[in-house]
């Protein structure tokens, strides 16, 4: 079996690991018609390295990617997590979120995978009781910066109506939140 590049015909087996590394095969023996900017730089291993000639890419790329327009500044979430909170904690799902400790009624701590740079990062999320909504009842979420690599969540719920209404920490079915630095 051949391949045909161009003209030229290769057979099958001449080009091997030893030509390549000896710099047998260069860019003036290969077909006419390809770039030598894209044929310069040393072939990838497997696993990426010597890998060259990426480009530089440009915001309106990353902002193409993310079908965003306008020129506000755009960041990704640094970690998020859906978790269970009642009984013995369990996460649903979870992006750099290692694991959550249960710290106590309606308290939580949640760990992350990869620590944040610093403690300048915003939580943002809530809890809700799951199963049948309760009309004279709703349950929210409080949130807390530990350190770099963890954070702290509080749930509550409430019972009543605007005018009687009581509070109390308490473990909640649904708590999710996002963390954003």
């Amino acid at each position: 079996m051949t391949t045909k590049i161009s003209s030229e015909v290769i057979e099958n087996g001449a080009i091997t690991e030893a030509k390549l590394a000896s710099s047998c095969v260069t860019n003036d023996k290969l077909a006419s018609g390809i770039s030598s900017s894209k044929l310069s730089g040393a072939l990838p291993a497997i696993d990426g390295s010597s890998l060259t000639g990426i480009s530089t890419y440009a915001d309106s790329d990353v902002k193409s990617l993310f079908n965003v327009t306008g020129s506000a500044p755009m960041y990704a979430c640094r970690a998020w997590v859906n978790f269970n909170g009642t009984g013995t904690v369990a996460i649903r799902a979870s992006v750099n979120v290692s694991s959550v400790t249960d710290a106590g009624t309606g308290i939580y701590t949640v760990n992350f995978g990869i620590a944040m740079p610093d403690v300048n990062y915003s939580i943002g999320g809530g809890a809700l009781k799951g199963g049948t909504p309760n009309t004279l009842g709703t349950e929210g979420a409080a949130f807390g910066v530990i350190n770099s690599s963890s954070c702290i969540v509080y749930t509550q719920a409430w019972t009543g109506d605007l005018y009687g209404s009581s509070a109390g920490m308490k473990d909640t079915a649904q708590v999710f939140i996002q963390i954003f630095r």
